[in-house]
């Protein structure tokens, strides 16, 4: 379990409907950023085959259902960043309006479901599978399985 969450870079993916792994270092680098002050998560893309041309990320709040364990962690993300170099970005929001087909927000027919109130299987999420100074791994609530090395 992670005990002091920082920033881990991925170094491969098992995807669930493949039997091997994807060793994606040398073609993309994959971040994932946790913030212990803001409880703030940043997934994304900053390079594909060496080239920082195309930035994809997004960035939302996460917990820890269990904050004594750990083992689970849900997010909600709720803003995307794209960057095409310098020259173009954007930033929408996907707590809905324009983004509402990618929204993340669990629904009830009172409205949306608070953030700190959504049940875990509500949410994305990943289950830490083994956490060390060194590495992560954690499988998604699609079942896919990934590996992630700690950036210093």
């Amino acid at each position: 379990r992670p005990t002091n969450p920082a920033t881990f870079s991925l170094l491969c993916w098992f995807p669930h409907v493949l039997a091997y792994g994807k060793y994606i270092e040398d073609f993309v680098t994959a971040i994932q950023r946790f913030d212990l002050e803001t409880f703030e998560n940043e997934n994304g893309i900053f390079e594909i085959f060496g080239s920082d041309l195309l930035k994809f990320t997004v960035i939302g709040l996460f917990k820890w259902p269990n904050s004594a364990t750990r083992q689970v962690c849900a997010f909600r993300p709720t803003k995307a960043k794209v960057n095409i170099g310098s020259f173009w970005s954007w930033e929408p929001s996907l707590d809905g309006g324009g983004a509402a087909l990618w929204s993340t927000e669990p629904e009830t027919k009172a409205g949306p479901v608070p953030f700190h109130k959504a049940k875990v299987t509500e949410l994305p999420f990943f289950k830490f599978i083994l956490v060390d100074d060194k590495v992560a791994v954690a499988q998604g609530r699609s079942g896919s399985v990934a590996l992630w090395a700690r950036m210093e």
